[in-house]
């Protein structure tokens, strides 16, 4: 049975995906400019596991909860250095808590 609530819900998750690269998908309804993202060279290897862990979100009623932490520890084990996998891991929780932040944010505002 189609669901258009979800239909829309993915559609969601798609675009916030795409405009995190300043991209939009092909017919989207708006177009949104986002600005250049600037990052200093010592949180490109956090940001790129930030990334890296995409699929690893957890929902609840279409709604991101968390990363999930099994899937995020077997990324740590295959890309980043045992010695520094702890900060690593210490700053993708900032990282996901600003995220999770964000998105409630625009939940919220989006109504």
């Amino acid at each position: 049975m189609y669901d258009q609530a979800r239909e829309e819900r993915d559609q969601e998750v798609v675009d916030d995906a795409l405009a995190a690269w300043g991209l939009t998908r092909a017919g989207s309804a708006a177009v949104q400019r986002v600005d250049p993202l600037y990052l200093w060279p010592e949180h490109v290897e956090v940001w790129s596991l930030f990334h890296r862990c995409g699929t690893q979100w957890l929902f609840a009623e279409g709604v991101r909860t968390g990363l999930n932490y099994p899937g995020v520890e077997v990324m740590l084990r295959y890309t980043v250095e045992r010695h520094a996998r702890k900060q690593m891991l210490i700053d993708l929780q900032v990282m996901e808590r600003a995220a999770l932040s964000a998105w409630e944010e625009r939940r919220q505002k989006n109504g």
